[in-house]
């Protein structure tokens, strides 16, 4: 198994609930017939509030700025160098801020910090190897080109 280096991972997203509103109808009418002969479409409607549009502005710009910080994103959460320690407490300090506002001002549909970052160790860690040494063998280019900032090189080494 690969050698990581110490690492963060960041997980979770800002989560959205309410502000929109699923519709199913059945009508005369369709190629589908029931049991008593009568023809039925049905129709799938979603429709999205104008609250829902702003908070999905606030859920993509706090997964975005995990984009912009992160080194490898895995299904185990997204890696991130123990440097940048400050910035991942300052934007999840901002996201709950943020949510906090929106929720104040916005009855219909909520929001929910469920982003956190910790260490990576133990069960986390041993899937996250194991995620990365499968992406080897079957040759993906973004672990191929995030492996020289996941390991430890003698020059990390020597600055620890």
């Amino acid at each position: 198994m690969i050698d990581l280096r110490p690492l963060i991972v960041v997980t979770g997203t800002v989560r959205i609930e309410g502000g929109e509103k699923n519709t199913v109808r059945q009508q005369r009418g369709s190629t589908r017939r029931t049991d008593d002969g009568t023809k039925l479409v049905v129709v799938h409607e979603v429709r999205i509030s104008d609250d829902r549009k702003k908070a999905d502005v606030v859920t993509t710009g706090y997964a975005r700025r995990v984009q912009h910080i992160r080194i490898l994103k895995t299904p185990f959460g997204s890696l991130v160098d123990p440097k940048n320690l400050d910035k991942v407490k300052e934007m999840l300090a901002k996201a709950s801020a943020a949510v906090a506002e929106f929720n104040r001002a916005h009855k219909a549909t909520k929001l929910s910090n469920c982003m956190l970052w910790e260490k990576l160790a133990g069960n986390r860690l041993d899937a996250i190897r194991g995620w990365i040494d499968r992406r080897i063998v079957e040759k993906d280019s973004e672990v191929k080109d995030a492996l020289p900032l996941l390991t430890e090189t003698q020059t990390t080494r020597g600055a620890a």
